[in-house]
């Protein structure tokens, strides 16, 4: 949701510069250093870099986040690949971290730039964000992000003027239920679970409704299911089209785990082909938990041993015949 806030946030205030990508490949002072900050973005006519880089949560203690916030100084290098002819003149940092972290990241931080002097870590281009979120409550607050300051600045100043106005930058309600429904994965692989109740939700719930009461069964196949999947969540961290928010892969996982489950089944005779119930799963739970509890139960299952347990006889009170005590053997062995 951070990801996704950022770049909505480039998206509609164009004054901002131009969103690049989500770990979008850069290149250092050699070829083959590859860098990809979790967010790339270029502004001032494209002559200037801005890399954000999250860190959903830090060492407890300063001596730890200093060691993690060291290796940042690789981005120093990242002068070509930012989707423009030749360099950029300047690249610019933010550190995005949550408001439980942002203390220790900014004790550490002015340590760093105290105890080296790194032109990274300058402040005039170094700068360190946190976010907060929220939770609805009945009647009272809507749910909402914001994005505030903590360290630092950039040299973009229409987005520095932005951050450092009170309360930061709001990211409403609105716009994050929206953000949930367009940028639904990001680039590491999800948990099973995960995907399979996207899919229930928001893909099986899109086929064409039942002809008569009662469940109706229709025959996908993956390449379908994974087509759909890619209309409802398009590409979002780069504008070239061949990117995809969802991998094949991921798909293919949650219809055979759905299999296993059996709340689908594989069509004999073709490769890849489901019957596929709607409603897929009936429960008064919420879904998520509902998978969840269902995963596991597959899991005691798959772990149980087969078969009888086995008798465990008890120790017989005389030694038969030809059997040594232990005080024996161990004697023995000194």
């Amino acid at each position: 949701m951070v990801s996704a806030a950022i770049s909505h946030l480039f998206e509609t205030h164009v004054q901002l510069g131009r969103f690049v990508g989500v770990e979008h490949k850069l290149v250092a002072m050699h070829p083959d250093d590859i860098l990809t900050p979790d967010i790339t973005a270029v502004y001032d006519n494209d002559s200037k870099g801005l890399l954000f880089e999250l860190k959903y949560s830090l060492p407890s203690d300063v001596r730890s986040v200093k060691d993690e916030l060291m290796k940042l100084a690789k981005y120093s290098g990242a002068k070509s690949g930012w989707g423009i002819k030749g360099v950029v003149q300047a690249a610019d940092f933010v550190l995005v971290c949550h408001i439980d972290d942002v203390k220790r990241a900014v004790d550490a931080v002015e340590q760093i730039f105290a105890e080296t002097q790194d032109p990274f870590y300058n402040p005039t281009g170094f700068s360190i964000w946190f976010w907060t979120t929220t939770a609805a409550r009945e009647d009272e607050t809507k749910e909402e992000m914001r994005l505030q300051h903590a360290y630092g600045a950039t040299r973009n100043a229409p987005l520095q003027q932005m951050i450092k106005e009170p309360g930061g930058i709001l990211v409403a309600e609105e716009v994050l239920t929206m953000l949930r429904f367009l940028y639904a994965f990001i680039r590491q692989k999800p948990p099973v679970q995960y995907t399979i109740v996207l899919l229930i939700q928001n893909v099986f719930s899109a086929l064409p409704p039942p002809l008569r009461a009662g469940r109706q069964y229709y025959e996908l196949n993956l390449d379908l299911v994974y087509q759909k999947t890619n209309i409802l969540f398009p590409p979002w961290w780069e504008s070239d089209i061949q990117t995809v928010q969802v991998k094949r892969g991921w798909i293919k996982e949650a219809l055979d785990t759905l299999t296993r489950l059996k709340l689908i089944e594989e069509i004999p005779g073709k490769p890849d082909s489901y019957s596929i119930p709607i409603p897929t799963l009936i429960t008064r739970k919420p879904l998520p938990l509902a998978i969840c509890k269902r995963l596991v139960a597959m899991q005691r299952k798959m772990r149980r041993p087969l078969g009888r347990l086995p008798v465990i006889r008890g120790v017989p009170k005389r030694r038969p015949p030809g059997v040594k005590q232990i005080t024996e053997f161990l004697g023995n062995r000194q």
